[in-house]
């Protein structure tokens, strides 16, 4: 049981538990259509007296009386007393003159035994059973019996206050005696007649045995009184420990017989000692006679008064592995036996008065949800939830996992009082949980029982079980009413052909026609044909006779919702057991016919598997025609894409109609409801789609419909509906694949294609797959155009293409290398194309200029390799009238009026572009480019750099020639002056002792060429600036020295450069060649580069020694200070 319960203080208000209004309505609206299902049965009733002559007040307190009985019935106690002892003392027994007898018994010492006793009396009055032929129960009279252990006397104590207990005696006010009665010694094979013990003294209320240590087997003790029967057995514990068994006077034995070995005990009376009523079992009998009262007006109010069932609390909580009939212990166990049903032939009741099962509802919980302190008083319900989970039967089967009940139904009304449970506070969530672990007892009146015991999941199966399990040819009321439940069970929708089956089963054994026909009626709504097996159908034909299963039979065929069914179990007609009566034949064979016929006029949906027995049957019986007009509007109608072209396909195939122009008449019907049905847009993406179109088209003309095939390809254009962007993604992945196909399709087989349809697919997939393209130019590539070769072109013939794909080409604004992609993929497929006589159009040849020339002008000129490789790809094109195209652009003005250009690619590129002209022999050809390119570069890259006085710069370049210090700073600065192109240099983090040493050095040798600057820092560093004039000076020469070079590799003949430079020879030579008036400047920049110092001129030689007596004067400083080596420098900052 699961219980929730959201409380909330004194204060809040309202207390409040769910209803189940709705729910108790509900089952007694269930409760009187079972009585008015039950009509037709003889079910049990109570007598007149129970329905009349008490009223409805009995009836209406079923609940409270049905507690309070059983209440009382356990706190009277038990009649009966079980219980095994391993720690019994041994009593020391002392038999007659045998002395001390051990235990436990063997047979010697209990022949020996024997030898002492008498045959035992049992029975009424005076009555002896003593015959002699037989083996016996033996007896010794308790003054021949002494026990030496004294211990023997304080567990009998013991036994005594543990039987009183169960027994429900009050020890102290009854003072009870326990008093030796006899000896008992029971042989193999010994046999006590049923009886009820005679009271062997006023005062003697109960008896109670001691089974002492002796091996033995059977004898089980059956005690019982009025309807409570319960069964010990000890023999598998007989050996070594000692049992007591205990009963009320009156209780009836029913011992079996002793199977081997000897079973030795001790009889002893219970006496009452006290001037009190004496404790008697009619104290119990109360409680018995009470509920077998109140069972009966159950029985008989069914459910007017009454609920369905009552749930019992138990004393104890049960785990799943004692949830049975042998795990209860206590006064739950005498509970269950006085409400468990034994068949007894001595004693007369209904053994369908009642019914019980153990229950458990395991972590029940009570959760309470207001934000206040646990401290509080807990004292309103705001709502509480209980629910009953794995409800199973005596044997701990399970019957269901959960069992709906209301608070009506409960006793206690609250389950949950009065019972353990551990409390848990969450302070965050502000919330009480409690948990319960209890067991009740379920009880219901027969009408109930089916709800009950076959409720759940799997409830009407075993229902279906049980009933196939009777083998009774007469039913028995409760055989009956089991199967008109089943056959009314809210679950037969679910199960309607295992229902029918077992109810058929138990009709045809009981001979019953009119359940037989029931169980037809109400499950062959659901279940058709397959509502019988075929087996089962004739069993009843057999039992029943034509006339009474016939109506039955048509009701299946009626409901049964598939064809092929219908006519198989039509064609299995007549049956071998009708062969026999041979004036039924006639009728069942006309009946056939006329069901066939009607079964084939009123067809059901057809399933693809269903086409052939269709066609076999309507050829058998009825032909071509009936086909076409009767059954051909129904298929059409009725038949999905599948059914009619494997429908289509097999009439095509066969060979059974005749003749073929009305045959290929019903095929073309058939496969043009397909195609029309076929779904070609499919959410499982573009691959199905495609697979879906081809296999319509596929169809058309494996059926020989090819026209039918326009269809298909019309509704695929249709599909490629704005917008624009899903068109476009329609086309690319759907209509372009499809299209490639059906082209490659015409041109294996060019009589198998819809040539206008086709046409049209091509127009609108063509385009929209171009339009596709433009969006995103950038992308196009070889395999692009392959594609639109694959869309257009048959068997070679290139019109398509060229009418249809190269004039959106052209309207595409491609980048080079899509231009590029065209023409490289007509060239390599140039060969397989054909274009007819009279073609009006551009040819191929044209088509590939077009392309290639708008490739040429529109290339990237990133890198000088890019025009080498774009000449050769001109003759791999086999287009060598396009180097010209490309000369022309490269000396355009738009080409070199970029000094970028000019410099980064077309300087560059003359050496290359010699080497390829000589290796092409077209060098004649290319010379435009040199000498335009060259004259460009020294008029607009190489004159505008020159310096104003570069004499001047030359002459003060000359001091750094003296400059002759080999540390690393030194000489990075000196190279970074006379080479690099940069303005600036800086030193960082070279120390102070460094940078002093290079300011001295700039200081003595071109104080006039730059500035410099402290870099501060956690070591000094130091910024050296070219001024303007050393600045120009430098870039100039280094670009000088930069054109020279490339004149040297583009060869060292004079001749040959006057020839491809011609009238700008002597002007670019001039610009390249020109140097300052005096050469001092070069001078220093051999010295800075390690080259050997030049010998000045007269006027140089006074500027150096000017420059040297400087230089000499800066470096006469005191030796302590003087650096010698660069790594002789001490950072003294």
């Amino acid at each position: 049981m699961k219980a929730e319960e959201h409380r909330h203080m004194p204060r809040s208000g309202t207390e409040g538990v769910a209803p189940a209004a709705q729910k108790e309505e509900n089952d007694k609206d269930g409760m009187h259509q079972r009585r008015g299902k039950y009509e037709e049965v003889d079910m049990l009733d109570g007598s007149e007296e129970d329905k009349e002559g008490n009223g409805h007040g009995d009836v209406e307190n079923i609940r409270q009386k049905f507690g309070e009985a059983l209440n009382n019935y356990k706190h009277q106690g038990s009649i009966t007393f079980h219980d095994t002892y391993s720690d019994a003392p041994n009593p020391g027994l002392q038999v007659a003159d045998l002395g001390l007898l051990g235990l436990p018994l063997n047979s010697r010492e209990a022949e020996v035994l024997k030898s002492r006793c008498k045959p035992a009396s049992f029975g009424i009055g005076e009555r002896i059973d003593a015959n002699h032929d037989v083996p016996h129960t033996w007896e010794l009279d308790a003054t021949m019996v002494v026990f030496q252990n004294p211990s023997w006397t304080s567990f009998m104590e013991k036994v005594v206050k543990e039987v009183c207990k169960a027994l429900g005696v009050d020890v102290n006010a009854s003072e009870p005696r326990c008093e030796l009665y006899k000896l008992l010694l029971c042989e193999t094979g010994s046999q006590i007649l049923p009886h009820v013990e005679p009271e062997k003294s006023h005062n003697t209320f109960a008896t109670v045995v001691v089974v002492l240590p002796s091996p033995f087997a059977g004898g089980a003790t059956q005690l019982s009184h009025d309807r409570i029967s319960t069964v010990y057995d000890c023999d598998t514990t007989s050996r070594f420990n000692t049992s007591v068994l205990a009963w009320y006077t009156g209780v009836r034995l029913s011992p079996t017989p002793i199977i081997s070995g000897f079973r030795l005990a001790l009889s002893y009376n219970l006496v009452h000692t006290k001037q009190t009523p004496c404790p008697s079992l009619s104290a119990s009998t109360w409680a018995v006679s009470e509920l077998h009262k109140l069972c009966r007006l159950w029985n008989a109010d069914e459910g007017a008064y009454t609920p369905e069932k009552l749930v019992y609390l138990l004393e104890n909580s049960y785990t799943d592995v004692n949830m049975h009939e042998d795990g209860l212990t206590d006064t739950d166990a005498r509970c269950v036996a006085l409400l468990n049903d034994r068949d007894d032939d001595e004693y007369e009741y209904d053994s369908d008065e009642r019914y019980y099962k153990p229950w458990r509802y395991p972590d029940s919980r009570r959760r309470n949800k207001s934000p206040v302190s646990v401290d509080h008083d807990w004292t309103e319900i705001h709502k509480r939830e209980v629910t009953l989970e794995r409800f199973v039967d005596l044997k701990g089967t399970l019957i269901a996992e959960a069992l709906y009940h209301d608070d009506a139904e409960t006793f206690p009304k609250d389950l949950t009082e009065d019972v353990e449970e551990v409390e848990g506070y969450d302070e965050e969530e502000c919330t009480l949980t409690r948990h319960y672990r209890r067991s009740v007892l379920v009880i219901w009146p027969r009408w109930s029982t089916f709800s009950l015991l076959y409720s759940g999941e799997n409830g009407l199966l075993r229902a279906c079980t049980d009933l196939e399990a009777i083998q009774t040819r007469t039913p028995s009321d409760d055989e009956r009413s089991l199967a008109l439940d089943v056959l009314f069970s809210p679950q037969l929708p679910r199960q309607a052909a295992r229902v029918a089956q077992a109810v058929a089963d138990v009709a045809c054994l009981w001979g019953d026609m009119a359940l037989w026909v029931r169980a037809v009626e109400r499950c062959c709504p659901h279940a058709g044909l397959a509502t019988l097996a075929d087996d089962k159908k004739f069993a009843a034909l057999e039992r029943f006779g034509w006339q009474a299963v016939c109506p039955s039979f048509e009701m299946m065929l009626h409901y049964e919702k598939r064809n092929a069914p219908r006519i198989e179990f039509l064609h299995r007609f007549p049956p071998r057991i009708i062969l026999q009566h041979i004036d039924l034949l006639q009728d069942i064979e006309l009946w056939k016919a006329k069901r066939i016929r009607r079964s084939l006029e009123s067809l059901r949906k057809p399933e693809k598997a269903e086409c052939w027995i269709l066609l076999a049957t309507v050829h058998q019986y009825y032909g071509l025609t009936f086909l076409s007009e009767v059954m051909l509007p129904q298929l059409l109608a009725l038949g999905d894409k599948d059914f009619l072209e494997d429908f289509a396909r097999q009439i095509f195939e066969s060979q059974l109609f005749m003749p073929e122009a009305d045959k290929r008449a019903v095929v073309k019907k058939l496969v043009q409801a397909a195609v029309s049905q076929a779904v070609l847009y499919h959410s499982g993406g573009p691959n199905d789609q495609i697979a879906a179109s081809k296999e319509c088209i596929q169809m058309c003309i494996d059926l020989d419909c090819v026209d039918l095939a326009s269809i298909v390809l019309d509704r695929v254009i249709k599909l490629s509906k704005p917008p624009a962007s899903d068109a476009q993604e329609y086309s690319r992945t759907v209509m372009r694949p499809l299209l490639i196909w059906c082209v490659e399709l015409q041109q294996k087989k060019p009589e198998d294609s819809p040539r206008a349809s086709l046409e049209t697919l091509q127009h609108m997939a063509v385009k929209l797959y171009l339009d596709w393209l433009s969006a995103s130019p950038a992308g196009f590539t070889r395999a692009h155009v392959a594609t639109l070769i694959r869309m257009t072109v048959v068997n070679g013939d290139l019109t398509r293409f060229v009418e249809i794909v190269v004039p959106q080409l052209k309207n595409i604004a491609f980048p080079s290398e899509g231009s590029r992609a065209v023409a490289e993929e007509l060239q390599a497929q140039r060969v397989q194309f054909t274009l007819p006589e009279g073609h009006q159009s551009e040819t191929l040849d044209a088509v590939i200029a077009h392309f290639s020339a708008a490739y040429i002008a529109s290339f990237p000129l990133e890198h000088h390799t890019d025009i080498i490789r774009a000449l050769d790809w001109c003759l791999a094109m086999d287009a060598s009238a396009l180097c010209a195209a490309l000369v022309q652009r490269l000396t355009s003005n738009v080409c070199v009026g970029h000094n970028v250009v000019v410099s980064g690619v077309l300087l560059p590129l003359l050496p290359s572009l010699r080497a390829w002209g000589v290796a092409h022999d077209m060098l004649d050809a290319l010379a435009p480019v040199f000498a335009r390119t060259l004259a460009v570069w020294t008029d607009r890259v190489l004159a505008p750099l020159a310096p104003a006085n570069p004499l001047v710069t030359s002459i003060q370049l000359t001091g750094l020639t003296y400059w002759m210090c080999a540390c690393n700073p030194c000489a990075q600065v000196r190279t970074a002056l006379t080479q690099s192109t940069e303005r600036a240099i800086r030193l960082e983090g070279i120390g102070g002792a460094a940078r002093k040493h290079v300011e001295g050095r700039l200081a003595a040798f071109a104080p006039a060429l730059v500035t410099w600057s402290l870099v501060r820092g956690q070591l000094e560093g130091l910024e050296i600036c070219k001024k303007d004039e050393l600045h120009r000076f430098v870039c100039w020469r280094n670009e000088q020295t930069h054109g020279l070079g490339i004149l040297r590799n583009m060869g060292s003949d004079d001749a040959e450069l006057r020839k491809l430079l011609g009238e700008q020879y002597s002007h670019i030579f001039a610009a390249l060649k020109s140097a300052p008036a005096h050469p001092a400047g070069q001078a220093a920049i051999n010295s800075a580069t390690g080259n050997p110092r030049p010998q000045p001129h007269h006027a140089e030689a006074q500027v150096s020694n000017a420059v040297t007596r400087s230089a000499a004067e800066a470096d006469q400083r005191p030796a302590k200070r003087r650096k010698t080596a660069a790594n002789d420098i001490v950072d003294s900052t």
